[in-house]
């Protein structure tokens, strides 16, 4: 029962960071996470210590948001400039970008991921037109990859768990961070820096259930 509940917890986590990676988001949708619905989901995930002080940034930064007069504007121009620009300009939410010799899209990773979702029965919804190594679409494969090891053995579902993560994600995660980064300081750039520790904490919460089965 214990697995099953962290796993329906660590879902919903993937799902949410998803759901900000995938597309500008609204003002609602900003307020909710600033001090509506959404943002019990950011004080749950602050429990965790090594998350805590990135998450507080990141709140600050979405009261700030709403409480300016073109919050929402704002955080769409921060999104269009990080992820829709020319790459040269951006920080393109693509893995292939990253792991391909001709920084091009649609390579190796793409048809990957493909795969992946074909193998999982996984449909990426049809007003979502991105290549399938988009990061709103590997996160979303992931979350409900962790939703269908709730009918594994732990240890099977952390070794895929584990081997997905080092190949869809943590194979260039680092270097999208590193691009974000380089631009000024924005939500999206805590955003991102959130997204990487918690991978590393869920990858050390997985070798755990490697461990306890071998």
């Amino acid at each position: 029962m214990e697995f099953k509940k962290i796993s329906e917890s660590r879902a919903s986590v993937y799902w949410f960071f998803s759901t900000l990676f995938s597309k500008e988001l609204e003002l609602g949708q900003i307020q909710s996470l600033a001090s509506g619905e959404a943002s019990q989901f950011l004080v749950q995930l602050a429990k965790e210590p090594t998350l805590s002080a990135t998450i507080s940034e990141l709140r600050k930064q979405l009261n700030q948001l709403v409480a300016h007069p073109s919050g929402e504007l704002e955080l769409k121009s921060q999104f269009a400039d990080l992820f829709l620009m020319d790459f040269t300009h951006s920080a393109p939410p693509y893995a292939s970008v990253y792991l391909s010799n001709e920084h091009l899209l649609m390579q190796e990773p793409h048809h990957a991921m493909l795969k992946q979702l074909e193998s999982m029965g996984v449909k990426v919804v049809d007003n979502f037109k991105e290549p399938a190594d988009h990061i709103a679409i590997e996160l979303d494969c992931l979350g409900n990859m962790v939703l269908q090891g709730i009918q594994a053995e732990p240890d099977q579902a952390a070794d895929t768990q584990v081997t997905f993560i080092k190949q869809h994600l943590t194979s260039w995660l680092p270097l999208f961070k590193q691009k974000v980064d380089s631009y000024e300081s924005s939500f999206y750039t805590t955003l991102t820096q959130l997204l990487c520790h918690y991978i590393e904490l869920d990858i050390g919460y997985l070798k755990t259930k490697q461990t306890q089965e071998n």
